[in-house]
Order: structure tokens, then sequence, then C-alpha cells
């Protein structure tokens, strides 16, 4: 092949290439609303901004300015974003995923419903797809449609809560509640502790007049309701991951504190405070965190950064319960104290420091302040729990068993730890028939003041006493 050819044959080849590709109209990324943005998620929205302006033929830049506007509620924009993102590269599935969500979240189900139809169109296999396709088409009307695509999730991810939920709701407007109940029960079986589903099945055993099985599952979902769960999406997690706001890192990291993910806990407290050097509940926080790893050391260097300022209480109650932790009472003590001086109604901070007095021997220090913590919330589990065992420690048996009660015949976490010193308690007060009269004098009280679950438990345990079945 002559030189000539050659360069005729490479232009052609060069010349074909470029028209292959998507011919691209000029595209300016939509200025943001920089209204009532805290400092952090300004920066954040002008640097991404500034981002997609500078390339806008790069669908990652002007994808992510999209998900920033959509993080923070700019649908129009985000939408924008995502068109020009699609545009670049027509077979992503992420930009259509996130433009199916915009819309949705901007309340408009059928354009939301088509885009995820067309997502689903370039990768089947994306469960959660499924699941938002679900529940849309079902929000739609689409009964059929929205049966069909849950159990698709199913098919795809068997342990997926969400899908569960969705095909639950599905079936129970299909073919009624009855159907639909062991939906709402596989899902609760597969995750105790999420709160939606727990309410799911509530309402469908309501709904088929099971009222004891509803309040029970109602008790849980109060229970778990502030518990807030990880995203089991990756791409709505990755969404979720950008926001530069310390507020909802700190609420993630508390709710994985609480359900003992102490890494992830760990983890989230350092972006809040990556994002805001202030945030002093971040650093109480990990007061806490380190004090359950063991991580003395940190957990002191923790307490030090958030300051001895005495209206910082968090940072000082998680330092009290650390020192209980090494078993260091009087610093404890001090901790503590500093808490009740700077918030006087916080019912923990008494029975933490009644525990510290009572492993000091100052019993009646610690008889005092537990009897102000009950003061504040009569039915508090773990006040009264204490309350109790501290009493028949005492060899007050009589006196323990109403407080016991209250804290093993609730759900709670202390309640099998309760359950066991209230059988004690009977054996110590005389045995059942005693401990009947000591139980339906608690069961009065109860009436004038507690919840109905309490009053039902109350009114079973003693009619076992009447019959002498226990202890």
């Amino acid at each position: 092949m002559s030189a000539q050819a050659s360069i005729w044959l490479g232009g052609s080849l060069i010349l074909l290439l470029m028209g292959c590709r998507p011919q691209l109209v000029p595209f300016e990324p939509p200025e943001p609303g920089l209204h009532d943005q805290a400092a952090s998620v300004l920066q954040q929205l002008r640097t991404n901004w500034a981002t997609a302006r500078t390339r806008p033929d790069d669908a990652n830049a002007v994808g992510t300015y999209g998900m920033t506007l959509q993080l923070y509620k700019q649908y129009s924009g985000a939408e924008a974003c995502y068109r020009r993102a699609i545009e670049i590269e027509p077979g992503a599935f992420r930009w259509r995923y996130f433009l199916a969500i915009a819309r949705q979240d901007d309340g408009r189900t059928t354009e939301a419903i088509e885009a995820m139809r067309g997502a689903l169109k370039i990768d089947q296999r994306y469960a959660p797809a499924h699941v938002k396709l679900s529940e849309w088409l079902l929000l739609n009307g689409d009964v059929p449609g929205a049966r069909a695509a849950a159990e698709e999730a199913i098919r795809l991810s068997p342990s997926s809560v969400r899908a569960h939920v969705a095909l639950g709701k599905a079936v129970e407007t299909a073919e009624g509640v009855e159907k639909a109940l062991p939906n709402f029960q596989q899902a609760v079986a597969i995750a105790p502790r999420d709160a939606a589903a727990q309410y799911q099945l509530a309402m469908a055993h309501r709904k088929m007049g099971k009222a004891d099985e509803a309040r029970a599952a109602l008790a849980l979902h109060e229970r778990y309701r502030e518990r807030i769960s990880v995203e089991t999406d990756p791409l709505l997690r990755e969404l979720q991951e950008m926001y530069a706001g310390a507020d909802m890192w700190i609420r993630l990291g508390k709710s994985l504190l609480e359900q003992g993910d102490l890494v992830s806990a760990e983890r989230f407290f350092r972006r809040a405070l990556e994002l805001d050097r202030d945030a002093a509940i971040a650093r109480a926080n990990l007061i806490a965190v380190y004090g359950r790893m063991g991580r003395w050391g940190e957990a002191e260097a923790a307490y030090r950064e958030a300051g001895v300022d005495p209206r910082n209480w968090q940072a000082h109650f998680n330092y009290g319960i650390l020192k209980m932790q090494q078993r260091e009472y009087q610093a404890a003590e001090a901790a503590l104290r500093l808490v009740i001086a700077a918030n006087p109604s916080e019912v923990d901070a008494y029975v933490a420091l009644a525990a510290a007095l009572a492993r000091l021997d100052r019993g009646a220090e610690a008889e005092e302040h537990y009897k102000k913590a009950l003061a504040l919330q009569p039915e508090h589990a773990v006040a009264n729990a204490m309350w109790g065992e501290h009493l028949l420690e005492a060899g007050r048996a009589d006196a323990a068993i109403p407080p016991l009660l209250c804290s093993a015949l609730v759900p709670n976490a202390n309640a099998r730890r309760a359950r066991s010193l209230l059988t004690t308690a009977y054996m110590k007060a005389g045995g059942a028939r005693k401990s009947a009269k000591i139980v339906g004098r608690a069961l009065d009280r109860a009436r004038e003041s507690a919840s109905p679950a309490l009053v039902n438990a109350i009114e079973a345990e003693w009619a076992q006493l009447q019959l002498g079945q226990i202890p």
C-alpha cells in the first residue's frame, strides 16, 4: 500500500470513528440554589458546579454535580445534569437510575417509572431497581406489574427486606391481607430490628383482628423507630455518602453505635468532624465508641478534644460511662454530676450516677438518685431494673418486686436479667401467694399511670401468681 493510500485510509478511519460518537451540543450546567445552606454544603455545590462547567462533556463530572443537586432537593437541575450524562454515556446504568429516583423524589411517578424501565433495559440484575419499580407501579395502580417486579427483586436478592415488603403490599392489594402476611413475616424474620417491616406486620395483624400480635409488632416498631438502617442499595449509599452536612453523619453514627457497628460508627463520626470541626456531639460520641472498643487512650483524647465545658453534657456523660467501665467510680461521679448540672432532666445520668455511688458504698445517695430518675420517667426500663436489683441486694425483696415488674414485663434489652431477678425476689418475698398481693398493689398503681401494654403484662403475671404457677 502506498504512503498516500495509507494516509487516506487512516484519515477515513478517524472520520468514521468520529462520526460514531454522539454529536454533543454545548451544555451549561445549571446554577445551584445557594440559599439556607450550611457552609460545607455551599462549598460542595460550588466546587462541583465549577467542575461540571469546566468539563461539560465529561459524564462523571456532570453526573456527579447532578447527584449533588439531587442530594439537596434541587431536582430540575439534577435532571438536566443526568440527561447530559446519559447523552454522553448512553449505556451507563447509574445515570438513568439516579434520574428515575430524582423524578420520584420530585413527585413524578409516571416519569420515574419510564426512567427506571430504561435503566433496567441496560442492567436487569440490580435488585434495588426492581424494588423501586414495584413500589412505584403500585402507587400508579399497576398491581400485576408491581408484583412481578417485587418477585424479580426477591429472585435476585432473597434476603432483601424491602423486596419482601414490596411483594407483601402488592399481594395484599390483589388478594387480601391474609395472603400477604407471610411476606411481611419473612421481612421481619430477615431483619427483626427493621422498624418499617415491623410496622407493616403490625398493620397486617391489626387488619386481621389479631390485637395482641399487632401490639407486639408495634412495640418493636416503636423500639427501633429511631434506628437508621445503613442503605443496602449501593448506588443510593454512594449518593447518601456525598452529603456534606455533619448532622446526617452524626445521626447515622449514633444509629450504628446503638446497633453495635463500632467501626462504621467511628467512620461516620470522623466524617462529621471533617465537615465541621466544631461538631461537639460527634466528639462526644467518639468517646463512647472508643470506650466500647477498649481504646482507652483515644477515648481520653476525644474527651480532651471535646473540651471541659460543663454545658457539653453528652461528652461528660460518655466519659462518665467510660470511667464506670474502667471502675474509676470517683471520676465517673464527677463527670456525671456535670451532666446533671447542665441537663437536670437527663434520666440516664441519674441512673449511672446511682450505680457509681452504689459501687462507692454510698447506698443512701444511690437510692436518692434512682428515685430521682424514676420520678422523671417511671417506666424507664434500665432505672427500674437497677433500682430493683439495688433493693434486692439490700434485702428488701418486697420493695424490689414493683420496679422489676416494670423492667421484666415490657420488651427491652434488660428484660431477661430483670425476669431472673424478679423470680429471686418472689422467692425471697415468701413465694407466690405473698408475691401476688404485692403484684396486685403494683397493678393498681400501674392502672393509674402506666401504659396499657404494661398493665396487660402485670395482669397476666398476677393471674399466674394467683394460680401458684410462679415462682
